[in-house]
């Protein structure tokens, strides 16, 4: 055994030359490789409207608009999720004259006045730009949870100066959905005479693409539920389930989703104002009535009437009766989609307007986020209080 050792020792150190030009050029032939793709990346539209086709600049008549004063140049240093942004002037058009510029090109740093950093695309802390003006607001832009951000917050403490995100608390309040009242009766005779109910046959379904949430919690309640009725999971999920998955966004998925009375449109994470698609989108877009764990905050940000809540039951048998109840009666259900007579889903003024608004206002303090690891912190901005509520199933 000693002397096959020794001969291999041998034969590897008279081939080590070889062997080490093999392995530099297998490296550098990955580098290529990644440096290829990296930059025939197809650039991604990145829209600031979430909701419908277009924006309705009426809505925006009343904002005052920019006009006045240098054109503030706008800098989105960070890809998005690892695509580049593409922004479009007809985006604008709601705050015309719109008086600033957004840019990508990062040599324009220091003539900038605002930076955006996308929370998922940061360089870590020491690898952030190094020089920047007095009067440039660095801007932190997340959708994302706190606990799916994926950074070290305190690398980044008195970093920024402003914040955008779907947290009302955020100096750019970027929210998934918003709802306004309506104002004109239009269309309220036609909403009131459909029968939401007609060609469903399925009763429950969820769709997840994050499969291990923070403490388990959704994953505990869909299991929970399982076990009293069927339910459907689908999404990169399904599998785990037991459940046939179908690709998100097909065209099978949307059809198939129609054919549900009731959607379980819990979030990966319990954190404050965090109401995504599972919401906003998928519920509203396929005309299912979502089930919800409505906490305070929930409740603030929901259209009135428009779910049910999981938790105003004293356990799930009590939920599935009346879920069941509601499927046996179409008058009962219907009752779930009475608020597209009062109120509808609406778009925000888009953010650049907003921003560039903000670059504008001299009366603006400066400020900045010493202490961000607190402002991303989970244990501050998110809750376990359903822990206990879960666990009783």
């Amino acid at each position: 055994m000693v002397a096959k050792l020794a001969r291999f020792c041998r034969v590897f150190y008279r081939r080590r030359p070889l062997t080490v030009v093999v392995f530099l050029l297998s490296c550098f032939s990955c580098l290529w490789l990644f440096g290829f793709v990296y930059q025939t990346t197809e650039p991604v539209e990145y829209r600031h409207v979430r909701f419908g086709e277009h924006s309705e600049c009426t809505h925006y008549k009343s904002m005052p608009k920019v006009s006045n004063g240098r054109k503030k140049l706008i800098l989105f240093y960070t890809t998005i999720f690892d695509q580049y942004a593409v922004f479009y002037p007809d985006e604008y058009r709601c705050c015309e004259p719109f008086n600033c510029e957004i840019t990508t090109d990062k040599s324009r740093l220091l003539q900038s006045d605002a930076v955006l950093f996308h929370g998922r695309d940061l360089p870590r802390g020491k690898l952030m730009p190094k020089q920047r003006t007095a009067k440039q607001r660095w801007i932190f832009f997340t959708h994302e949870s706190p606990y799916h951000s994926k950074i070290v917050p305190s690398e980044y403490n008195g970093m920024f100066n402003w914040t955008m995100t779907y947290e009302r608390r955020a100096d750019i309040y970027e929210p998934y959905g918003y709802y306004k009242k309506n104002v004109d009766g239009k269309d309220l005779k036609v909403e009131e005479q459909r029968n939401y109910a007609e060609g469903k046959d399925k009763l429950l379904v969820s769709v997840n693409s994050h499969c291990q949430t923070p403490d388990n919690v959704r994953e505990n309640f869909v299991r929970a539920l399982n076990r009293i009725t069927k339910v459907d999971v689908r999404g990169k999920c399904g599998g785990i389930f037991g459940r046939i998955s179908c690709p998100r966004w097909s065209e099978r998925c949307k059809i198939t989703l129609k054919s549900y009375k009731f959607y379980i449109s819990l979030e990966n994470s319990i954190c404050n104002d965090y109401v995504t698609e599972k919401y906003w989108d998928v519920p509203f877009d396929h005309d299912v009535v979502p089930i919800v764990l409505g906490l305070k905050f929930f409740k603030e940000l929901a259209i009135p009437g428009s779910y049910i809540d999981a938790t105003a039951f004293p356990d799930l048998n009590s939920l599935v009766k009346y879920l069941k109840y509601l499927d046996g009666n179409d008058t009962a259900y219907n009752e779930y989609f009475k608020w597209r007579q009062f109120y509808h889903t609406a778009n925000l003024e888009p953010w650049p307007c907003r921003l560039c608004r903000m670059l504008h206002d001299d009366s603006l303090p400066a400020k900045s986020y010493k202490r961000f690891d607190q402002f991303l912190d989970p244990y501050m901005v998110c809750t376990k209080e359903l822990n206990k509520y879960v666990a009783n199933y």
